[in-house]
């Protein structure tokens, strides 16, 4: 073998002794509607397409053909040093579309750090459950402990079998695969006893929990699913591999308010290599379209790590409301959409990372802001820099990591928006990303953001009025643990429900009107725990007016009605503040 054909073979030997046999590019997608929000996944560090089109509805109407869509596509980018300073990078933009990736479906061995291309099709899926499974699951286990019913497995609902959770003894024969041994970063879970084991029987069931409010939270809709960033060679950025695991959770509720127009998104990155990765951030990329694709504006405001698009004029569209390729547009009921960084999350609680420490942009079509054309080029746009190392500079020469800060509106002459100083981008991409953390051996960290929603704006140059005061909503629900939060679900078995009203009702309500009763018939009001705090018989005919009791505390509860004896109807009530 001569020289040549040994160098040319070089880098597929190196292939082969550091990822053993390339995955096959993730290729699973997934519709997320939970509220008033329609959005689509697709498996790896993507979100909001279909390889394809923009899918991300805000609010969705009530046909797909008819929604007006405000992301291209979005995806996670990570970075940092090893400890010799070499940098390390992963990152999505448009390669799923290719095939040209960075991210691979399923964990990493927790002892050696790879994985296999079996393990990636395995996991290229999606586990979706809902909250009326989870209800459905707590009632048939409530039922159980009374005695009135013989819960076995084959009743338990098919999502929570298949939940992705720590020990899951139906996991394997549910989903045709099993969980990694000794990796016990899976989903959490609610654990009825406590020892760390998802026994569903026994009252376990899929929620995800906040340590530091010891709250579990049961979203009305929950999508859990996992990827790596050492599947192959980085195809997509060709930056040298992290070697991290990510474990991604979608969640939306649907509880009759504004929190009905956002979505929130939870990703977990373990590092699984053999070394520390060091000066590390996450970040997200996007290429925001709010309807037509050619007048979008952005910004952000710093002290809510918020970034925001808006349109560059009083129309949506390229002539009128009219937007080139059939693209929907929204006319003049132009709403402002943003994306929120909530919050960063170590096991340390005494370490703070900075939520957002840099929002930039780079448009292809730019000289002055040029897209990245290697790995270095996103690293910096990761740090806060031009991609080509240069720092950004405000219009008045001062350095910094957030473009475009200012409001819309803002006349100042010290302030910078793209209402005042349009950088003349055809069709720009942004990047926001936390501050600076150090991510050692095995260690986890967590971000959450979530979708921020303004209904129709006054433009051109908006104010931030109605953006900010929604932000600040989520915000303060996320910084409250979801407490108090409940998303309405249909009753538990339709056939056999007895309607009640209000529902969910309020403590400071107190009456509860139910209908369907007769003379005769026996109802109680029963929580999780079997305890009962209401035992009546119906003296009358008509509507039955009951008065919660007075030690009665928020949360869910079931009515029991039984009919002379013979027949028992039992409906879902929930109690709020």
């Amino acid at each position: 073998m001569n020289l040549k054909c040994t160098i040319l073979l070089l880098p597929i030997f190196l292939t082969i002794q550091i990822f053993g046999q390339t995955c096959p590019a993730p290729s699973a997608i997934i519709e997320f509607e939970g509220n008033n929000v329609r959005s689509k996944l697709s498996h790896g560090g993507s979100l909001w397409w279909d390889k394809r089109n923009g899918r991300f509805a805000v609010p969705k109407q009530s046909l797909r053909a008819h929604d007006v869509h405000a992301f291209h596509v979005a995806g996670i980018w990570v970075g940092g040093k090893d400890p010799g300073g070499n940098p390390k990078f992963a990152g999505a933009t448009y390669g799923q579309s290719s095939g040209l990736v960075d991210f691979w479906a399923g964990p990493l061995n927790t002892l050696t750090g790879r994985t296999d291309p079996s393990i990636c099709a395995n996991w290229d899926r999606f586990f979706r459950v809902e909250k009326a499974d989870v209800d459905l699951h707590t009632f048939y286990v409530q039922k159980s402990r009374l005695g009135t019913l013989n819960y076995t497995a084959d009743l338990i609902p098919p999502s929570i079998k298949q939940w992705p959770a720590n020990g899951n003894p139906y996991f394997e024969s549910e989903n045709g695969f099993g969980l990694p041994d000794n990796n016990y970063s899976f989903t959490d879970f609610y654990d009825e006893n406590q020892n760390g084991i998802y026994e569903p029987l026994d009252g376990d069931y899929p929620a995800i929990y906040f340590s530091e409010c010891r709250n579990y939270v049961v979203p009305a809709k929950m999508i859990y699913w996992v990827f790596n960033d050492f599947g192959g060679y980085h195809q997509e950025t060709n930056g040298d591999p992290i070697q991290a695991e990510f474990h991604a959770l979608a969640f939306a509720f649907n509880t009759g308010t504004d929190l009905d127009y956002s979505q929130f998104y939870r990703y977990k990155m373990i590092n699984r290599a053999t070394e520390d990765l060091e000066g590390a951030r996450i970040g997200l990329w996007t290429d925001p379209e709010l309807g037509c694709y050619n007048d979008d504006f952005f910004g952000c405001d710093t002290s809510r790590s918020l970034m925001y698009i808006y349109n560059e004029d009083a129309i949506d569209g390229l002539n009128g409301t009219f937007c080139p390729g059939g693209i929907n547009t929204f006319g003049e009921e132009i709403p402002m959409v943003g994306i929120d960084f909530l919050g960063v999350k170590t096991k340390n609680r005494l370490e703070s990372i900075k939520p957002m420490e840099v929002f930039g942009f780079y448009d292809s079509n730019s000289f002055y802001y040029p897209a990245p054309q290697n790995t270095s080029g996103y690293y910096n746009l990761l740090n806060g820099l031009l991609s080509n190392g240069q720092a950004m500079l405000t219009p008045f020469g001062d350095t910094t990591t957030f473009a475009f800060p200012s409001p819309p509106d803002c006349n100042d002459p010290t302030c910078w928006s793209m209402c005042k100083n349009d950088p003349g981008t055809e069709d720009p991409k942004t990047i926001m990303s936390t501050g600076k953390f150090d991510l050692s051996i095995g260690k986890e960290i967590e971000l959450f953001f979530a979708n921020i929603f303004a209904p129709k704006q006054s433009h051109p140059c908006p104010n931030l009025e109605d953006i900010r005061k929604a932000d600040d909503f989520v915000q303060a629900v996320f910084d409250n643990c979801f407490r108090g939060v409940t998303s309405s679900i249909p009753n538990l078995d339709i056939k056999y429900s007895t309607l009640v009203y209000p529902n969910p009702i309020s403590i400071a309500n107190g009456n509860l009107v139910v209908k369907g009763l007769s003379k005769g018939d026996k109802l109680r009001i029963v929580d999780l725990q079997g305890q009962v705090h209401m035992d009546r018989i119906v003296t009358d005919f008509g509507d039955q007016h009951l008065n919660l009791p007075e030690n009665i505390s928020p949360g869910m509860y079931f009515l029991q009605v039984n009919i002379k004896g013979l027949q028992t109807r039992t409906t879902k009530i929930i109690v709020t503040d």
